[in-house]
Parts: C-alpha cells; structure tokens; sequence
C-alpha cells in the first residue's frame, strides 16, 4: 500500500536526583542529574551512530526541562535544528503525591491508598492530579500530531522518498501510555514494559492521505547502549 512510513524514535529521559532518590516527579520541573547527562550524551553518540545514514526530519520533546535537555543533546549530536516542545507529552500530573517518596508512599496509609486507586482503576483522579485515562488521550493525541506534521515534511536528500524519522523524548509514564495506545491494550489490564531513564523504543506508523492507518512497536525500553560498548552495527 502507498503511503509515508514514519519512524517514531522514542527516548525517556535520563536520570535526575528525584529518580535516584526514588520520590514521584510528575509534573515538578526537575533537572537531569550529573548521571542523567551522562546517558544522554551517551544516547546523542549511539542514535548519531545508528542513524547517520538517514537522520531525522523533526524532533519533538515534553516542555519539562528533564526530557527537552536530553532531548537537545540528542539533536545536537545528530546535526537536528530545532527541538519543538510538546506540553501534551508532560509526565502524569500527580497531584499530592509530587515530590512524595515512593517509600513515604507505602508507609502513609492515605496516600497508599491514593496510589492503589490510581494503580487499579485507569479512570481514578489522582487528588489536585489527573488519571491515567487524561494522560493517555494527550499522549496519544501528540504523538498522531507529531506523525501527520511529520510525514507532510519534505524528504530529506539522505532518506528514501516514502519515509521519515522523528526524535520523541518524554516520561516515564508518557511512554507507558503511548504503548498502550499502539498495541490497543486495555489500561486497567495490560501494563506497559517498564522503560528505564534514557531507554530507547521504536514505533512505526503509515500515513496514506493525511491519516495514520497503523501503527506497529519493533524494539521497546532498550538500553543496552548505556550498558556496553554499542556499536553502529547494534540494531535499535
């Protein structure tokens, strides 16, 4: 069938010191620790590597300052302009549990019982947060937008005339959800596989007449970059 593949290139973001000191981010504006720059730098050199042939058409992160720095570093290595950020790809907004210890978490009884609530029904309301169900509508939501802006672009000269590659750096959660959506998995039974900080994950979409026909997920939560000595013959 004719139409535009587009590759979705999907990279959490590093490391910060709430991630280390395992307490619930969300929505807080936190910064990459020293660790979590040295995973994106190490990511910018590996996707540099993996996709030098071809590049990238377009790059897209969440607005919060974790992903849009990993996300520049990433474009620079790769020779990318601009980095446009994309608010509806913002981690989960957890309401009273941001900046809460995942440990602190456990022991209080109200908030256990807030995490069980959001943990067992996709539709419950993280009290002053959203559900699971908001963030998986604006995720998915994006990430269609991102696909159609990006299969309209012209064809770079390195890349083949029905394709195009887009850089996609978000959360966590973000990434749980967007999985979800690709594979049609119903969110209060099937659960995403985890993604680590900087992990790496790839979706390809066809687009035939300004319209997304299928989506498809070939390599998810792949880090073994930041792991071992990857070379440009590893396969993403």
């Amino acid at each position: 069938m004719a139409g535009t593949r587009v590759v979705v290139v999907c990279v959490r973001h590093g490391e910060t010191n709430f991630n280390r000191e395992k307490r619930l981010q969300g929505q807080l504006d936190t910064e990459l620790s020293e660790l979590g720059k040295k995973q994106a730098a190490r990511t910018a050199s590996y996707l540099a590597a993996q996709h030098k042939a071809t590049g990238f058409d377009n790059a897209v992160s969440s607005d919060l300052r974790r992903a849009f720095e990993t996300a520049t570093c990433i474009a620079k290595a790769c020779n990318l302009g601009t980095v446009n950020k994309e608010p509806r790809l913002r981690e989960l907004h957890a309401g009273v549990l941001q900046g809460v210890s995942i440990a602190d978490s456990r022991r209080d009884a109200a908030k256990r019982q807030i995490v069980e609530g959001f943990k067992n029904d996709a539709d419950y309301v993280i009290p002053e947060g959203e559900s699971r169900r908001v963030l998986y509508e604006r995720a998915s939501a994006a990430l269609e937008q991102v696909v159609l802006e990006t299969a309209s672009r012209p064809a770079d000269a390195a890349s083949a005339p029905n394709s195009r590659r887009v850089l996609l750096v978000a959360h966590g959660g973000v990434l749980n959800v967007l999985y979800s959506f690709v594979n049609q998995l119903d969110l209060n039974s099937d659960h995403a596989p985890h993604s680590g900080n900087c992990s790496i994950g790839t979706i390809s979409a066809l687009v035939t007449d300004g319209a997304v026909l299928s989506w498809e997920i070939s390599s998810w939560g792949q880090d073994h970059h930041l792991h071992s000595d990857a070379t440009e013959s590893d396969v993403l």
